[in-house]
């Protein structure tokens, strides 16, 4: 490498035209190296069309892609691309290409870390560019960048590849760079160690490669199997086949490290005379299964075949079965490669039971409870409270029956009868990890290294992050790693890394974390967003820019987030936790011009004007009118204003000529104030907008109320009813009862009456339903016609009264009149309901085909009410018919998917055909139709039916069917199912009895991947309401508020109720609306899966 190190510009190439020059003749604004590539010219040739005479500094025409210079990112992604990523030029080309691709980044002002290093280092080994090692760590420390493990190991590969001219020499100097390393304090990883053992193998130098092993046993690094059979590989690769015994003796043969050339592996094992076992294939026939890959099992198992070595029980039962549909495919694919193998034998393969772990660690149970409880609907909950507490006493009893000093007991005597450790290894760490241990853990790892498998390593990383141990976190992962570079964690372990890596300062391993979760493709919850904010906003609360800023970018870029306002806000908030209002603004602006979102805007703006900073104050107002209009910036003004108490202020505002009310502006203020307690500020900004123009005054009122509610001030609530009035406002029913309840909760007279629900009728808003009626009868004797929807609405008004027969009536009028009057979708499910509460259900399903037949929907409701009646009748052919007049409407009004299914097994009970229910059921459960862990594939219901109708015989065989699919195929669902009706129908023995044979560990399976306190805590309240107990639930909704938990309305609804039973007062404003109004509306939530973005 020459004296100027090889880095000097060879081209008057400047990188500002590398990243922002537009492709010649091209209106777009593409990456010029892209456009190279999809060219296919030249990338120098292209390069010299640009201009590049002018400054870094210099206006010029391209537009930039990006503002602003080059980023660290953007500079990294250069220089890599200028390796094997360019085929199409020569190796020498690539390098003097990264060569001025590095000294104009310099020239514009990026700063390289070791990171960039190392990219220059990995372009000079793939382009088999000659250099000085040494020199190149002299310019590193010119530049104050400390090498790491990795520059090393590439220096290390740079000499190594170096040819037999001055091999020897070379081989010296990458050996001691192992000494530099440790001098710099960097200790030689098994990566850098494997690189200069396939050096030495290539050359077939046994004495050094045995001499290097023998240094790594006595240091504390340690080499994998995956690692030795990589010398190996290059042993046989390079000529070397008699060394391979050698290597072969320093094998643990641990489990899943046979890499991908394994089988020709093993193939020159066998010709060597060395044993090749059968648990070597196991990993191979994992990948398989994965990917549910048939043939790729079937040319395993013909290798084994062609290699003498016949599979066992467990290979078939747990690796091989798995990979086909059913045993009867097995056996038909199988027959022709092993003849011998009998289909009752594959079969009794197929009903060996996999082991399960019987430890439910600490940090599950909370999870496992809120599945328990969610499980148990309205209609479902009948057990004492007192019977669930037992129960859950139970399990912890049973969940943590195993305790550390045991489990240590069993790994030693595992150990010394040469027993596989890893299952109790699994359970030690996690009964540790539960405990908080980490020391110990970690010390168990360290002893028992080997046999740790990736759950072991998942819940070490998790408890070294939640005691802030960067380093020993990290360490862990590079093991896993290491292990197994294809494992991913799941996303709340990445998102811990991510969390202790950004509080300690290793931005770069906490944006590589990310990446590896990009590429990992991770699965991202709709509780991920959320976790991203609270990292960016804890890096906020440190004032720490670089982080929040560089953390956001990544999480962006990679698509891990959308970058809605919340996410956003942490960019803005470390500004502010600085009191640096001015930068806080212009990333406000930042924001706006990026993404479209003004976070935190309004906090700045009050701000501002407490400060008095009128400058930075009409900055932002002409950025707000210039992006969203004066009106907009008007209202954030004025909302500034009353924030602060600027009342005088704020009123110059809001009277403004020309400005109109804003609803969702001005509800979004209310409800801030609402949830700050902002009294005076809600009721001057109801003052205020007295006279604006379309302000709905009713609406605001109602909010102010509704504070009055939070608050229990009756007083002003009783004298905002006054102001009202005075203002000649016509309340809405919601105002009114929202009033009378804070009236009555305090004990106070209302002063009006309380509307009671209206009867919601189309045709005459002031008649009954009957009188309604009547008057339509003297229209059709006058021959006077109605509009369809009057007719539909009368018809909907009496089948809600169970006036069947006057409902048919006036719909046969309407035919008369209307041709082709078809009933809306709404009176027609209500008269399939109604049909089946009269058992005419012959006639509800001729409705619901009429329904189907002119294009209309029904409710999910009439549907199921039918389906259930025929199931009732054992009518197994109708509810088939039903069946297929539904298949194309399922899943778009949501049936349940469960629905044919357990109605048809239900069906077949009631005609005592137990056999036929489950020669129907079972099978859709062993052959995976019916997912085992999902929540959709639940047979509650006909084990409900079955104990409330007392069918003893069905119950008993359905139960044995339950327990042999947990038993015999790990499928725990059904099971769980049972248990669960059991508990609510008080059969307390019944469900012991289940536990006792079933494998607790199973019910985990179940557990969903989160926890909700607020909502193990309303299902809680539910219990104290069934039980009337008022102590318990007063203290509860206490708990609630301490925990600052804000119940749902669900919740405080059983709570008034309790409370006004019992005549004592209600703390709160007690949700107007029916129990099955709130029950439907969360679950209507729960599915929507909508969020607001800020």
């Amino acid at each position: 490498m020459s004296g100027n190190h090889g880095w000097a510009p060879q081209v008057g190439l400047a990188a500002s035209d590398l990243l922002f020059a537009p492709e010649s003749g091209a209106h777009g604004r593409d990456f010029c190296l892209g456009a190279s590539l999809r060219t296919g010219c030249s990338l120098p040739q292209q390069l010299q069309l640009q201009d590049l005479s002018h400054s870094p500094h210099e206006k010029h025409d391209p537009v930039p892609l990006y503002a602003g210079y080059p980023s660290s990112n953007q500079a990294l992604l250069l220089l890599r691309s200028c390796g094997s990523l360019l085929p199409e030029l020569l190796p020498p080309e690539r390098t003097e290409l990264a060569h001025t691709i590095w000294t104009r980044l310099k020239d514009l002002g990026v700063v390289f870390d070791v990171s960039h290093y190392n990219a220059l280092l990995k372009v000079y080994l793939q382009n088999e560019h000659t250099f000085s090692p040494t020199e190149f760590l002299t310019k590193m420390e010119d530049a104050n960048v400390q090498p790491n493990r990795v520059t090393y190991q590439r220096l290390i590969a740079a000499y190594c590849s170096k040819g037999d001219i001055d091999g020897a020499r070379d081989m010296e100097n990458a050996e001691n760079i192992l000494s530099v390393m440790r001098d710099a304090g960097v200790e030689p990883g098994p990566d850098t160690y494997v690189s200069l053992l396939n050096a030495y193998a290539e050359k077939g130098d046994i004495n050094k490669i045995e001499e290097i092993l023998e240094s790594i046993e006595k240091s504390e690094s340690s080499l994998l199997d995956r690692d030795l059979m990589d010398i190996i590989f290059t042993l046989a690769k390079a000529g070397h086949p008699q060394y391979v015994q050698n290597i072969l003796e320093k094998m643990r043969y641990d489990r899943g490290y046979i890499p991908g050339l394994a089988i020709d592996l093993m193939k020159i094992m066998k010709e060597e005379g060395l044993p090749v076992r059968v648990h070597y294939f196991w990993p191979l026939l994992v990948m398989h299964q994965k990917d549910k890959n048939v043939e790729g099992t079937i040319e395993v198992l013909k290798a084994m075949h062609e290699m003498q070595v016949k599979p066992d029980v467990e290979t078939y039962a747990s690796y091989v079965l798995a990979n086909f549909d059913d045993v009867s495919s097995a056996h038909h694919l199988l027959q022709d490669l092993l003849p011998e193998l009998k289909f009752e034998t594959l079969s009794a393969y197929a009903m060996i039971p996999l082991r399960v772990n019987v430890v439910l660690y600490y940090e599950a149970v909370g999870y496992f409870l809120y599945s328990l409880i969610d499980s148990l609907s309205d209609s479902e909950v009948q057990a004492k409270e007192e019977r669930l507490r037992q129960y859950f006493h139970q399990l912890k009893k049973m969940f943590f029956g195993l305790q550390v000093s045991d489990l240590e007991a069993k790994l030693v005597q595992l150990k010394a009868e040469n027993q596989p450790i890893e299952d109790v290894l699994k359970q030690l760490i996690f009964a540790l990890c539960a405990e908080e241990n980490m020391q110990k853990a970690l010390e168990v790892k360290a002893k028992y290294e080997p046999d740790m498998v990736v759950g072991g390593y998942a819940a070490l990383i998790n408890l070294c992050c939640r005691h802030d141990n960067a380093e020993e976190a990290m360490n862990l992962k590079e093991e896993l790693c290491r292990k197994d570079s294809s494992t991913a964690l799941d996303a709340n372990k990445y998102l811990a890394l991510v969390k202790v890596l950004g509080k300690y300062g290793r931005l770069e391993d906490a944006i590589n974390i990310l990446k590896e979760m990009k590429e990992k493709d991770v699965p991202i919850k709709d509780t991920t967003a959320t976790s991203f904010f609270h990292i960016l906003n804890g890096a906020a609360l440190r004032g720490e820019v670089e982080t929040v800023n560089r953390l956001h970018e990544s999480i962006v870029a990679l698509g891990l987030a959308k970058p809605t306002g919340n996410l956003c806000s942490p960019l803005v908030a470390v500004h502010v936790e600085k009191d640096d209002l001015a930068a806080a603004l212009e990333a406000v602006f930042d924001c706006c011009k990026k993404y479209g979102k003004l976070p935190k805007l309004h906090d700045i703006l009050c701000k501002l004007i407490e400060k008095g900073d009128t400058e930075l104050l009409q900055k932002a107002m002409d950025f707000v009118t210039q992006e969203r209009g004066e009106m907009t910036m008007l209202y954030d003004l004025f909302f500034a204003f009353l924030n602060t108490g600027k009342y005088k202020e704020a009123k110059k505002i809001i009277e403004t000529p020309g400005l109109r009310a804003r609803p969702t502006r001005l509800q979004w203020f209310a409800e801030r104030c609402i949830a700050n307690n902002q009294v005076e500020a809600l009721e001057n900004l109801v003052e205020m907008t007295q006279k604006l123009f379309e302000c709905d005054r009713d609406e605001l009122y109602y909010y102010l109320l509704k504070l009055c509610g939070e608050n229990n001030d009756w007083q002003k609530a009783d004298a905002i009813w006054t102001k009202m009035q005075e203002e000649n406002i016509i309340p809405r029913e919601r105002t009114l009862k929202l009033l009378a309840d804070i009236l009555k909760t305090n004990n106070q007279e209302v002063p009006f009456d309380v509307p009671e629900a209206n009867i919601n009728f189309y045709l005459v808003h002031l008649f009954t339903t009957s009188e309604a009626y009547n008057i339509l009868l003297e229209a059709q004797k006058k021959d006077i016609i109605l509009q369809a929807l009057g007719y539909s609405h009368l018809i909907k008004a009496l089948l809600g009264e169970g006036c069947l027969e006057k409902a048919i009536k006036v719909k046969n009028i309407a035919e008369t009149h209307i041709k082709g009057f078809v009933l809306n979708d709404a009176a027609s499910s209500l008269l399939i309901i109604t049909q089946v509460r009269r058992d005419y259900l012959k006639d509800a399903m001729s409705t619901l085909k009429t329904l189907l037949e002119s294009d209309k929907v029904p409710i999910p409701l009439a549907v199921t009410r039918l389906v259930q009646a025929l199931a009732q009748k054992g009518d197994l052919e109708s509810i088939c018919t039903v069946e297929k007049m539904m298949e194309n409407l399922s899943s778009s009004i949501k049936l349940s998917p469960m629905l044919f299914i357990n109605n048809k097994v239900l069906a077949h009970i009631m005609n005592n055909n137990l056999d036929g229910a489950v020669e129907y059921i079972e099978p859709m459960f062993t052959s995976r139709t019916l997912s085992s862990d999902s929540p959709s594939a639940s047979i509650s219901f006909v084990f409900r039916k079955l104990i409330d109708h007392k069918l003893e015989a069905g119950l008993e065989r359905l139960s044995a069917m339950a327990e042999r699919l947990a038993n015999q195929f790990g499928i725990y669902r059904p099971v769980t199912d049972l248990f669960l009706q059991y508990i609510n129908a008080g059969r307390v023995d019944d469900a012991r009895f289940l536990l006792e044979v079933q494998n607790i560990k199973t019910l985990l399976d179940l557990v969903p991947d989160f926890t909700d306190t607020k909502t193990i805590y309303s299902y809680l309240m539910k219990c104290y309401a069934l039980d009337e107990d008022v102590a318990s639930a007063k203290a509860l909704y206490d708990k609630m508020k301490a925990e600052k938990l804000h119940p749902d309305e669900l919740c405080l609804k059983r709570l008034a109720v309790l409370l006004k039973k019992a005549g004592e007062p209600v703390p709160f404003i007690e949700p107007p609306e029916s129990f099955k109004f709130y029950a439907d509306k969360l679950r209507n939530e729960r599915q929507g899966d909508s969020s607001d973005e800020d």
